[in-house]
């Protein structure tokens, strides 16, 4: 079985102060089996795994980061959130391109999302999918409009009498 060693990046006291200054439920998990492993040395993996309820692996884990990476192992994300390395856009580039899509959506020079994909296109100079657009206006609080169920000016007493008056089989 493999042995678990933490180094000792933090004191008792540091480690209890950030311990009890976690806001995420996920951070206060992998910080309690730090603060497991430091004040029961000697302790096996399947030990801690059972009184903390996590997986032995989940504990491999987050110690093998610790030891890495120091004490500030969870500044680095693991898991979810946008990138901004990854991104094509900053957020700030991104409101600035739907407050001007929005002005010209406004005018009636942008109908369709096929104009919006061409708007960004050219502002990106990069291929991107069209996943990435309907993600961006989701992100800034646009949403897909469908289409009337009945015209607003429609009759339906002309509606019901055209019904009755057509043929019903047309032969040349």
């Amino acid at each position: 079985m493999r042995q678990i060693k933490l180094k000792p990046y933090l004191t008792n006291e540091e480690l209890n102060k950030i311990l009890n200054n976690q806001k995420d439920i996920k951070s206060f998990k992998d910080w309690q089996i730090i603060h497991a492993l430091q004040n029961n040395p000697g302790k096996k993996a399947k030990e801690i795994s059972s009184i903390l309820g996590v997986t032995k692996r989940k504990i491999y884990d987050v110690i093998e980061r610790y030891n890495r990476m120091g004490k500030n192992w969870k500044s680095v994300k693991k898991w979810g959130g946008r990138r901004e390395s990854n991104a094509y856009m900053t957020i700030e580039e991104e409101k600035e391109l739907i407050l001007e899509i929005t002005e010209r959506a406004l005018s009636g020079k942008i109908i369709t999302y096929h104009d919006i994909k061409e708007e960004i296109k050219k502002r990106l100079k990069n291929e991107f999918s069209d996943d990435y657009i309907w993600v961006l206006f989701k992100r800034h609080g646009w949403s897909k409009k469908a289409p009337r169920s009945k015209h607003p000016l429609s009759n339906l007493e002309e509606q019901e009498e055209f019904k009755k008056t057509f043929l019903k089989s047309w032969q040349p």
